[in-house]
């Protein structure tokens, strides 16, 4: 049986996408590059066509794009790789809404937290 999936482009060379979540309300798919923390958008009503970059590379502290979730409210929620730090935007307008600090808890052991 033949796949009902569509394919969707990413544009660029090096681009490693990890990191999938769907807005069934819009019909939007954002997926995150572990290369640098880009951030693509498309819609599943495109099959074939191009994705979007939704978030540049370097605006802000985002180095990788790892694991991604979007809320009923349409916030996008980014996990930053290695750098440990989770991101929040808004997924109208790309505007980042908060980001976050998290120390691995062997790190807040040994700074006596």
């Amino acid at each position: 049986m033949a796949s009902e999936a569509g394919r969707y482009a990413l544009p660029g060379n090096e681009v490693y996408p990890e990191g999938v979540t769907y807005r069934p309300e819009t019909g939007e798919f954002f997926v995150g590059s572990t290369t640098d923390g880009t951030v693509f958008r498309g819609n599943v009503g495109e099959p074939g066509a191009e994705a979007e970059i939704f978030l540049e590379p370097g605006e802000d502290e985002r180095t990788a794009a790892t694991g991604m979730k979007v809320d009923p409210a349409g916030q996008l929620f980014v996990a930053g790789g290695d750098n440990g730090q989770p991101f929040v935007y808004d997924t109208s307008t790309g505007q980042a809404l908060a980001s976050f600090r998290i120390q691995p808890e062997n790190e807040m052991i040994q700074r006596g937290f």
